[in-house]
């Protein structure tokens, strides 16, 4: 079982390393990557009791930096959960423009 797990850490790995460097190549991302966390992504990480701040770098094997959105917490308010930086395992996140919000700052 061990082994099994092993060679699946292995392959996860490899998928992700080679996932970064399409993106890397194709579009010029270059770490610190910029995560956004939505809503259900939070849910997840905080049922599974995970420290994002710490995994997320370790698995894409550079510096990370986490980001939410307004409509993010607006929308955990309107499900009738309390807002996504209260329920976070790590500090409030800054907020980033979506990108309705910033087409409607635009006009």
């Amino acid at each position: 079982r061990a082994r099994a797990d092993l060679i699946m850490k292995v392959k996860r790995s490899k998928r992700v390393r080679k996932a970064l460097s399409l993106y890397t190549n194709v579009f010029g991302f270059h770490p610190p990557y910029q995560v956004i966390v939505d809503g259900t992504f939070c849910q997840a990480t905080l049922q599974h009791k995970l420290h994002l701040k710490e995994l997320l770098p370790e698995f894409m094997g550079a510096p990370v930096h986490l980001f939410t959105t307004k409509c993010v917490s607006g929308e955990l308010e309107l499900l009738g959960k309390t807002p996504l930086h209260c329920q976070l395992p790590f500090p409030l996140l800054p907020l980033l423009l979506s990108f309705h919000e910033s087409q409607n700052a635009k006009k």
